[in-house]
Protein backbone atom coordinates (compact mmCIF):
# COMPACT_ATOMS: atom_id res chain seq x y z
CA UNK A 1 0.00 0.00 0.00
CA UNK A 2 2.91 2.36 0.70
CA UNK A 3 4.28 1.71 -2.79
CA UNK A 4 0.82 2.28 -4.28
CA UNK A 5 0.54 5.61 -2.46
CA UNK A 6 3.96 6.62 -3.78
CA UNK A 7 2.93 5.68 -7.34
CA UNK A 8 -0.21 7.81 -7.02
CA UNK A 9 1.78 10.75 -5.64
CA UNK A 10 3.99 10.60 -8.73
CA UNK A 11 1.25 9.99 -11.32
CA UNK A 12 -1.62 12.22 -10.17
CA UNK A 13 -0.08 15.76 -10.10
CA UNK A 14 0.77 15.86 -13.85
CA UNK A 15 -2.65 14.44 -14.71
CA UNK A 16 -4.42 17.01 -12.53
CA UNK A 17 -2.40 19.80 -14.13
CA UNK A 18 -3.29 18.59 -17.63
CA UNK A 19 -6.96 18.27 -16.67
CA UNK A 20 -6.98 21.82 -15.27
CA UNK A 21 -5.35 23.19 -18.44
CA UNK A 22 -8.02 21.54 -20.57
CA UNK A 23 -10.85 22.55 -18.24
CA UNK A 24 -11.82 18.94 -17.57
CA UNK A 25 -12.40 16.84 -14.49
CA UNK A 26 -9.80 14.23 -13.62
CA UNK A 27 -12.02 11.21 -14.55
CA UNK A 28 -12.91 12.81 -17.88
CA UNK A 29 -9.25 13.56 -18.56
CA UNK A 30 -8.30 9.97 -17.77
CA UNK A 31 -10.77 8.81 -20.41
CA UNK A 32 -9.45 11.25 -23.01
CA UNK A 33 -5.77 11.08 -22.09
CA UNK A 34 -3.60 10.01 -25.02
CA UNK A 35 -0.85 8.58 -22.77
CA UNK A 36 -1.99 5.09 -21.73
CA UNK A 37 0.98 4.60 -19.39
CA UNK A 38 0.09 7.48 -17.05
CA UNK A 39 -3.59 6.53 -17.06
CA UNK A 40 -2.80 2.90 -16.27
CA UNK A 41 -0.44 3.83 -13.42
CA UNK A 42 -2.98 6.19 -11.84
CA UNK A 43 -6.00 3.92 -12.18
CA UNK A 44 -4.23 0.68 -11.25
CA UNK A 45 -2.52 2.39 -8.32
CA UNK A 46 -5.85 3.68 -7.02
CA UNK A 47 -7.40 0.24 -7.49
CA UNK A 48 -4.54 -1.42 -5.62
CA UNK A 49 -4.77 1.07 -2.76
CA UNK A 50 -8.52 0.65 -2.34
CA UNK A 51 -8.14 -3.11 -2.64
CA UNK A 52 -5.49 -3.09 0.08
CA UNK A 53 -7.76 -1.11 2.41
CA UNK A 54 -10.70 -3.44 1.75
CA UNK A 55 -8.49 -6.48 2.32
CA UNK A 56 -7.16 -5.04 5.59
CA UNK A 57 -10.66 -4.30 6.84
CA UNK A 58 -11.81 -7.77 5.85
CA UNK A 59 -8.96 -9.47 7.71
CA UNK A 60 -9.50 -7.28 10.78
CA UNK A 61 -13.24 -7.96 10.82
CA UNK A 62 -12.57 -11.66 10.36
CA UNK A 63 -10.27 -11.69 13.40
CA UNK A 64 -12.75 -9.75 15.53
CA UNK A 65 -15.87 -11.73 14.61
CA UNK A 66 -14.12 -15.11 14.30
CA UNK A 67 -16.10 -15.61 11.10
CA UNK A 68 -14.85 -16.08 7.53
CA UNK A 69 -17.74 -14.03 6.16
CA UNK A 70 -15.99 -10.60 6.25
CA UNK A 71 -13.01 -12.02 4.37
CA UNK A 72 -15.34 -13.52 1.76
CA UNK A 73 -17.17 -10.22 1.30
CA UNK A 74 -13.88 -8.34 1.02
CA UNK A 75 -12.67 -10.76 -1.65
CA UNK A 76 -15.89 -10.25 -3.62
CA UNK A 77 -15.52 -6.47 -3.39
CA UNK A 78 -11.90 -6.66 -4.58
CA UNK A 79 -12.93 -8.85 -7.51
CA UNK A 80 -15.65 -6.38 -8.49
CA UNK A 81 -13.17 -3.52 -8.16
CA UNK A 82 -10.73 -5.27 -10.49
CA UNK A 83 -13.52 -5.85 -13.00
CA UNK A 84 -14.54 -2.18 -12.97
CA UNK A 85 -10.91 -1.06 -13.30
CA UNK A 86 -10.34 -3.39 -16.25
CA UNK A 87 -13.47 -2.09 -18.00
CA UNK A 88 -12.37 1.51 -17.42
CA UNK A 89 -8.89 0.91 -18.84
CA UNK A 90 -10.36 -0.99 -21.79
CA UNK A 91 -12.67 1.91 -22.58
CA UNK A 92 -9.89 4.46 -22.14
CA UNK A 93 -7.36 2.66 -24.35
CA UNK A 94 -9.35 0.83 -27.01
CA UNK A 95 -9.65 3.92 -29.25
CA UNK A 96 -5.89 4.42 -29.12
CA UNK A 97 -5.44 1.05 -30.82
CA UNK A 98 -7.65 1.99 -33.78
CA UNK A 99 -6.98 5.74 -33.92
CA UNK A 100 -8.61 8.09 -31.46
CA UNK A 101 -9.79 11.43 -32.72
CA UNK A 102 -9.49 14.63 -30.74
CA UNK A 103 -12.56 15.90 -28.89
CA UNK A 104 -15.32 17.57 -30.89
CA UNK A 105 -14.65 20.95 -29.24
CA UNK A 106 -10.93 20.81 -30.06
CA UNK A 107 -11.68 19.70 -33.61
CA UNK A 108 -14.08 22.62 -34.06
CA UNK A 109 -11.42 25.05 -32.80
CA UNK A 110 -8.84 23.59 -35.18
CA UNK A 111 -11.21 23.91 -38.12
CA UNK A 112 -12.03 27.48 -37.09
CA UNK A 113 -8.31 28.30 -36.95
CA UNK A 114 -7.77 27.07 -40.51
CA UNK A 115 -10.90 28.81 -41.79
CA UNK A 116 -9.73 32.11 -40.26
CA UNK A 117 -6.68 32.24 -42.54
CA UNK A 118 -6.65 34.81 -45.32
CA UNK A 119 -7.94 33.44 -48.60
CA UNK A 120 -9.71 30.42 -47.08
CA UNK A 121 -13.35 30.20 -48.14
CA UNK A 122 -14.39 27.01 -46.36
CA UNK A 123 -13.05 23.84 -44.70
CA UNK A 124 -15.59 21.21 -45.76
CA UNK A 125 -13.77 18.16 -44.42
CA UNK A 126 -11.46 18.13 -41.41
CA UNK A 127 -10.29 15.57 -38.86
CA UNK A 128 -7.44 14.97 -36.41
CA UNK A 129 -6.35 11.70 -34.79
CA UNK A 130 -3.77 10.63 -32.25
CA UNK A 131 -0.88 8.49 -33.49
CA UNK A 132 1.08 8.45 -30.22
CA UNK A 133 0.99 9.64 -26.61
CA UNK A 134 1.51 13.25 -27.70
CA UNK A 135 1.38 13.17 -31.50
CA UNK A 136 -1.59 14.30 -33.58
CA UNK A 137 -2.12 14.18 -37.33
CA UNK A 138 -4.37 16.82 -38.88
CA UNK A 139 -5.91 16.29 -42.30
CA UNK A 140 -8.49 18.32 -44.16
CA UNK A 141 -9.81 19.73 -47.42
CA UNK A 142 -9.63 23.49 -47.85
CA UNK A 143 -11.46 25.64 -50.40
CA UNK A 144 -9.49 28.76 -51.31
CA UNK A 145 -10.63 31.92 -53.05
CA UNK A 146 -10.50 31.70 -56.86
CA UNK A 147 -8.26 34.75 -57.18
CA UNK A 148 -5.40 33.15 -55.23
CA UNK A 149 -2.47 31.82 -57.23
CA UNK A 150 -0.38 28.79 -56.32
CA UNK A 151 2.25 30.65 -54.22
CA UNK A 152 -0.52 32.37 -52.25
CA UNK A 153 -2.22 29.03 -51.56
CA UNK A 154 1.09 27.52 -50.42
CA UNK A 155 1.68 30.48 -48.10
CA UNK A 156 -1.80 30.14 -46.61
CA UNK A 157 -1.29 26.42 -45.97
CA UNK A 158 2.08 27.01 -44.30
CA UNK A 159 0.62 29.76 -42.14
CA UNK A 160 -2.34 27.60 -41.14
CA UNK A 161 -0.04 24.71 -40.20
CA UNK A 162 2.20 27.03 -38.17
CA UNK A 163 -0.77 28.53 -36.33
CA UNK A 164 -2.14 25.08 -35.52
CA UNK A 165 1.20 23.88 -34.13
CA UNK A 166 1.64 27.02 -32.05
CA UNK A 167 -1.73 26.57 -30.37
CA UNK A 168 -1.60 22.77 -30.14
CA UNK A 169 2.05 21.67 -29.78
CA UNK A 170 1.01 18.00 -29.93
CA UNK A 171 0.25 18.38 -33.65
CA UNK A 172 3.10 16.72 -35.53
CA UNK A 173 1.80 16.46 -39.09
CA UNK A 174 -0.57 18.76 -40.97
CA UNK A 175 -2.01 17.78 -44.35
CA UNK A 176 -4.25 20.40 -45.94
CA UNK A 177 -5.43 19.71 -49.48
CA UNK A 178 -6.75 22.51 -51.70
CA UNK A 179 -9.99 21.44 -53.38
CA UNK A 180 -12.33 23.33 -55.72
CA UNK A 181 -15.47 22.02 -54.00
CA UNK A 182 -16.35 19.78 -51.09
CA UNK A 183 -15.48 16.21 -51.93
CA UNK A 184 -16.87 13.19 -50.10
CA UNK A 185 -14.40 11.04 -48.17
CA UNK A 186 -16.39 7.90 -48.89
CA UNK A 187 -17.12 6.86 -52.43
CA UNK A 188 -20.63 5.54 -52.81
CA UNK A 189 -20.69 2.61 -55.17
CA UNK A 190 -23.76 2.27 -57.38
CA UNK A 191 -26.05 -0.60 -56.54
CA UNK A 192 -25.83 -3.52 -58.96
CA UNK A 193 -28.94 -4.52 -60.77
CA UNK A 194 -30.64 -7.82 -60.25
CA UNK A 195 -28.69 -10.49 -62.23
CA UNK A 196 -31.96 -11.62 -63.83
CA UNK A 197 -32.71 -8.09 -65.01
CA UNK A 198 -29.16 -7.74 -66.35
CA UNK A 199 -29.42 -10.96 -68.32
CA UNK A 200 -32.79 -9.89 -69.74
CA UNK A 201 -31.42 -6.52 -70.81
CA UNK A 202 -28.48 -8.23 -72.52
CA UNK A 203 -30.75 -10.66 -74.34
CA UNK A 204 -32.97 -7.83 -75.51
Amino acid sequence: MALDIFALMVALPPLRKQAAERGMSLPAHLLRNSDPASTTVAVSGGCALIGGLVAGLGVAACQVTRSPMPDTVASAIIGLLLLVTSAFLLRANRELLTGRGVSSLTLAEMRKTVKAQAGVVDVPDFFAVYVGPSSVIVNGDVIFADELNVPAVETAIIKAATTLRERWPSIEYVYLTPVPLARPRRVRRPKLKNPVEVSKSRSD
